[in-house]
């Protein structure tokens, strides 16, 4: 049996997704584009608070200025996925 991923079940997916998840989104350098409900109710923020920050603003100031930010960015614009845990600062 062929399983078939149509437009109906992404959107389906990405809708359960926004619901259950706590999720936000960048452009290529950093900037943050949006965040959904989750996200800021868990951060305490509103979304005017973040839309055209940089990621930057929910780093520990050490991370924010180190090598290891940096790089982190650099692998993602380059299309390498990264997975780990990471402290981010909620308002």
């Amino acid at each position: 049996m062929m399983f078939k991923f149509d437009g109906f079940m992404a959107r389906s997916t990405l809708r359960a997704l926004d619901r259950s998840h706590a999720m936000i989104t960048f452009g290529p350098d950093g900037t943050i584009l949006s965040a959904n409900e989750t996200f800021l109710a868990m951060m305490g923020y509103a979304s005017s608070d973040l839309q055209g920050q940089h990621h930057r603003m929910l780093l520990p100031v050490a991370e924010r200025v180190g090598a290891a930010g940096q790089a982190f960015w650099d692998d993602l614009v380059r299309g390498t996925p990264r997975e780990g845990e990471g402290l981010r600062l909620a308002k």
